[in-house]
């Protein structure tokens, strides 16, 4: 006899057990995203007599939007207040795999699927070069020797090393080509950079008697702070 007994309660136990293991299979989940889904539809046919499906509903689609699963289950017993075959069901899957009950009914049922990861941010170079114009005054270079020399100073906005120049001059407005590079150099400071040309007009000697300018795009390596 209590052998019997103790048996019995093992076998009952047992049949427990697997019963709750098993208590939200595939079928099942399948079923409730379909009962989410005729909710929806329901109350998004403008039938009358929809006021528990609308409830549920109006509970369900902000839950889903937020991804707020007890939302969602809350919304499902409005919808579903006379079944409770049916929201048992659900309340099984609710419980046991929450995570694919959220998911599925906000991508099956209301269409709101993950957003995908942002894109990376583009890789950094350290280093860039720019470009930059200028158009400069050359003025009488009375410091040296020889009284053909003139300077131009190029103001930059931005500190950088030079990485090349490419200069046009002008005696009087007029476009020459007789004009020699004495010396080129580039000091950057805090925030802008400057740049002093020096050269000579190979055909003139006397660089007080006319008026110079040079213009043209000079290249700046700056660097980049990278994230």
């Amino acid at each position: 006899m209590n052998l019997i007994t103790k048996t019995g309660i093992l076998v009952v136990s047992y049949v427990a057990l697997t019963a709750t293991a098993q208590s939200c299979a595939d079928s099942d989940m399948n079923d409730v995203v379909n009962n989410a889904r005729w909710c929806k539809n329901e109350c998004e046919s403008g039938r009358s007599g929809m006021e528990n499906q609308c409830a549920g509903y109006s509970r369900m689609k902000p839950g889903a939007e937020s991804s707020d699963a007890n939302a969602i289950r809350e919304g499902f017993e409005f919808c579903h207040t006379d079944n409770g075959g049916v929201k048992n069901q659900m309340n099984d899957c609710y419980n046991s795999r929450r995570d694919e009950f959220l998911s599925r009914i906000r991508i099956e049922v209301f269409n709101l699927h993950p957003a995908p990861p942002p894109a990376p941010p583009p890789p950094c170079n350290p280093t860039e070069v720019i470009t930059r114009k200028f158009d400069v005054e050359m003025i009488p270079d009375l410091g040296t020797v020889d009284r053909r020399d003139v300077v131009g100073a190029i103001e930059v906005d931005v500190p950088g090393e030079l990485r090349g120049i490419l200069p046009v001059f002008y005696r009087d407005d007029e476009l020459i080509r007789t004009m020699g590079l004495r010396s080129l150099s580039a000091k950057p400071n805090a925030s802008t950079t400057a740049v002093v040309i020096a050269s000579y007009d190979v055909k003139n000697d006397n660089s007080e008697l006319f008026r110079y300018r040079v213009k043209g795009t000079l290249d700046l390596e700056i660097k980049k702070v990278c994230p």
